[in-house]
């Protein structure tokens, strides 16, 4: 039984996502012997022409039971209306559904999107409609935390290079995400996406990246290509996007070490040469500057010698404050203890950074995500 007086909580969550869609209206109806109720909705757009759900439901027999995400089209007075309807299963029962309206398909949105849209849904609706002082609830969300942990890519099977990842978590929902894969048998590639913001819109824009780095990427497609292209759709599929993305790229060829790095917004990269013993900022080169200008795209060229290695970081661990939140970690701190642990295997060097920015903020809650992926030619 969903509990209506909390309803409105789910309607409100979904705010952002339906701006980002440009979804005109939401309703949450409940599912009673195989019959479904109105119990609250929303109108996005004041003008938007509705179907009524009593209507809909009269018109359209496949609601009843139908426990996987649907689209489906109904006509409303003189307009076409295109609705998107998403099961709320609690204790694997069907309480009910998400039926949302606007006025171009649906079926704009990639499979997987769908999926992870309901999937979403069904974790909101738990968390936000049930007591927040429920363990099971609370239990449900961290295990969709854990999920998401485990698409994170394992680094074992890449030969001549040693990598390692480490992702520090602030809320329970994150549109964050470490991609990697072979395009060929010599070249890999690792994307790091950090998106501002922990809410549904957020996490449905890092699913919607995720889902067009794995729909894109190919060994033809070289980073600035890849990156371009992302953002080109992305802005086509969910115009008007609120969050602040950062997006960086990397393809190395195992086989000599060449590198080719782009991002979208600064590309938070610090190289590391073995032969000179030096650090440089791949963010304070030309092609970095303009780069983090986020109005083109380019490669940054570069090679891993035996003994070079590359730090990725996102912004949340620069941006870790001290407990008073009187100064930051920074950049400065960043570069001294990866320099002064670079001799370490790559997931202890990664973990030693991660040690120094819980012990600079005295252990107090981070306020952003931190990521961060450190790459070593052997």
């Amino acid at each position: 039984m969903i509990d209506q007086n909390n309803v409105n909580l789910l309607l409100d969550t979904f705010s952002k996502s339906a701006a980002l869609l440009k979804i005109g209206f939401i309703d949450i109806t409940e599912t009673s012997e195989d019959t479904q109720k109105s119990i609250s909705n929303k109108t996005y757009t004041d003008t938007f022409p509705f179907v009524n759900t009593e209507v809909l439901v009269e018109k359209e027999e496949v609601i009843k039971n139908k426990d996987s995400t649907l689209t489906l089209m109904v006509q409303s007075e003189n307009n076409t209306i295109h609705c998107l309807l998403i099961p709320l299963i609690m204790e694997k029962n069907i309480d009910g559904y998400v039926i949302a309206q606007k006025h171009t398909p649906f079926e704009e949105i990639p499979t997987e999107l769908l999926t992870f849209i309901k999937d979403v849904a069904g974790i909101i609706s738990l968390a936000q409609i049930a007591q927040s002082s429920n363990q099971k609830y609370k239990d449900e969300l961290i295990n969709m935390r854990n999920m998401q942990a485990k698409l994170f890519p394992k680094f074992n099977t890449v030969k001549e290079l040693d990598i390692a990842s480490i992702y520090l978590p602030v809320e329970l929902m994150s549109g964050n995400f470490l991609d990697a894969r072979h395009l060929d048998e010599n070249t890999y590639q690792i994307v790091a996406c950090d998106v501002t913001g922990y809410d549904a819109s957020s996490t449905f824009t890092g699913a919607a990246i995720r889902t067009l780095v794995t729909s894109f990427s190919s060994k033809k497609m070289v980073p600035s290509a890849l990156v371009e292209l992302i953002m080109d759709r992305l802005k086509k599929m969910i115009s008007g996007i609120h969050a602040l993305i950062y997006l960086t790229v990397y393809q190395i060829d195992t086989s000599n070490g060449r590198v080719r790095v782009s991002s979208f917004g600064d590309v938070n990269t610090i190289y590391y040469s073995g032969k000179q013993k030096k650090l440089a900022d791949l963010s304070k080169t030309q092609i970095g500057q303009d780069l983090s200008k986020r109005n083109m795209a380019k490669d940054i060229f570069f090679t891993l010698e035996p003994g070079d290695a590359i730090l990725y970081y996102s912004n949340g661990a620069i941006h870790a404050t001290t407990e008073d939140g009187s100064s930051q970690y920074g950049l400065g701190k960043l570069a001294q203890h990866y320099l002064a642990n670079i001799e370490s295997p790559s997931i202890e060097l990664a973990h030693e950074i991660a040690d120094t920015i819980y012990e600079f903020t005295n252990y107090s809650p981070l306020e952003e995500d931190i990521l961060m992926v450190c790459i070593k030619r052997m």
